[in-house]
Parts: structure tokens; C-alpha cells; sequence
């Protein structure tokens, strides 16, 4: 054996696990980059912003049917929330204070509980009897279609039935304004 190419073999081979190791990993950061960006090609969903609101079906507590198309030509926010979710019941009281200012200027508010059983739904409206906004039961065919990952989330739904935005998250007193006013008619920036 030279003695050089002794001296420079060992480290060589020392640093090819190494090196195989780092290939490895890019290429598993790129199949990950590659599978992120088709599945976001693939998942513009209907419920993206500019999109068609889905049209749904639920019924209130007392049994009355309601349609989203029952509201067209009207902004709509929809919220999907339930009983026992901390943050859904810390912003209830914003979405209804806001409904009061603004239901004068046509806004209309769904709520959509969260597959609760009615007990659970009428409990946590008596214990906030100022609610007068619409509150309908879902199985989790409306959260299905609204592709609803986290509780709460709020759609605003502009006159003309397209989404102007969503919000996966509490909304602040603040936001909440934001967002409606982008969706009442002569108001959007």
C-alpha cells in the first residue's frame, strides 16, 4: 500500500456514510417539496376565496330547514363552532355584537355546531341567552364540505355567494370587523 493513498483513503471513506447520509436526507426533502406542491395544485378546494360558496342544507334547533341559497344576494358568515371548544366560545360574543351592528346592512350569521347532540347545543344558548343568530346542527356533512380541519373556523361569503375569506382560528374583536366589512355591499376596498 502507498503511504499516501493511505492517509487519504481512511478519511475518504470515513465521510461516504456521512455523505450518503446528507444525499439521503435531500432527497427526502424533496420528495416531501414535490408531494407538498401537488398536493396543494390538487387541493384548491371550493371553499377557497373567490370560489362559490357550497350550498347546504341544516336545520335549527327548533326544526326548521335552512339553505345557504335562502341568503343569496345577501353577506353571510358562516361559523363553525362548538360547545366545548374554549376558543369557539370566547369569540361567540363578538360574532353576536357584531351581528347586531351590522344586520342592519343585510349581514346574516350561520352558526354550524359541530356534530353536538341538541342538549349540549340548548345548554350553552341558555347560558348566553343574547344570541339571536341563526344556529344549525351538522352532522359533518357541512364541515365535510367546507373541508373544516379546526373549530372554530369562519367563512365570509360576499352578495354575489363567493368566498371573500376564511379564518381557521379565534377571530379577535378586530378581525371580525375586518373581515365583515369586505363582504357588506359598497363597503369592500
Amino acid at each position: 500500500q502507498l503511504k499516501g493513498a493511505d492517509s487519504m483513503g481512511k478519511p475518504l471513506a470515513k465521510k461516504i456514510p456521512a455523505i450518503i447520509g446528507v444525499l439521503f436526507i435531500a432527497f427526502l426533502v424533496f420528495l416531501l417539496i414535490q408531494n407538498i406542491f401537488e398536493t396543494t395544485k390538487q387541493s384548491k378546494t371550493d371553499t377557497d376565496a373567490d370560489s362559490l360558496a357550497p350550498n347546504f342544507t341544516a336545520t335549527t334547533l327548533s326544526g326548521e330547514e335552512v339553505s345557504l341559497e335562502d341568503y343569496k344576494g345577501k353577506p353571510v358568515l358562516i361559523n363553525f363552532w362548538a360547545s366545548w371548544c374554549g376558543p369557539c366560545r370566547k369569540e361567540m360574543p363578538y360574532i353576536q355584537e357584531a351581528y347586531e351592528q351590522y344586520k342592519d346592512e343585510g349581514l346574516e350569521v350561520l352558526t354550524i355546531n359541530f356534530r353536538e347532540k341538541d342538549e349540549a347545543i340548548e345548554k350553552y344558548l341558555d347560558e348566553n341567552p343574547t344570541f339571536d343568530f341563526t344556529v344549525l346542527r351538522d352532522d359533518g356533512t357541512i364541515n365535510d364540505l367546507y373541508k373544516v380541519i379546526q373549530l372554530p373556523t369562519t367563512f365570509f361569503i360576499n352578495t354575489d355567494g363567493t368566498i371573500e375569506s376564511s379564518y381557521p382560528a379565534e377571530l379577535s374583536e378586530e378581525a371580525l370587523h375586518v373581515f365583515i366589512q369586505e363582504i357588506l355591499p359598497g363597503k369592500k376596498n
